[in-house]
């Protein structure tokens, strides 16, 4: 009877409650991306073929490389809210 008691006592004692726990982020601080300042450039028709100049095409040039640091940026800004509210 002594054994008994001492075994209904240890197996009341082994059941675990859990307890929900709500953990409140703090708000993400990330400013605005900047909007890109992209330049114009000239483009002319020549006998049904269209031709850009050197100087436009530099412009070009610059233009995809602002759109591609753009793109850079926002994906890095898209991993961070990602790793942060995917966390546990």
């Amino acid at each position: 009877m002594k054994y008994l008691l001492l075994c209904l006592f240890l197996v009341g004692c082994t059941t675990i409650k859990e307890v929900p726990v709500e953990i409140k982020k703090e708000p993400l601080r990330l400013e605005d991306p900047k909007m890109l300042d992209l330049k114009d450039f000239d483009i002319f028709l020549k006998e049904k073929d269209i031709c850009i100049t050197p100087a436009s095409y530099k412009i070009l040039a610059q233009n995809m490389q602002n759109i591609k640091s753009y793109i850079i940026q926002l994906r890095s800004e898209i991993k961070m809210y990602k790793e942060y509210y995917e966390s546990n």
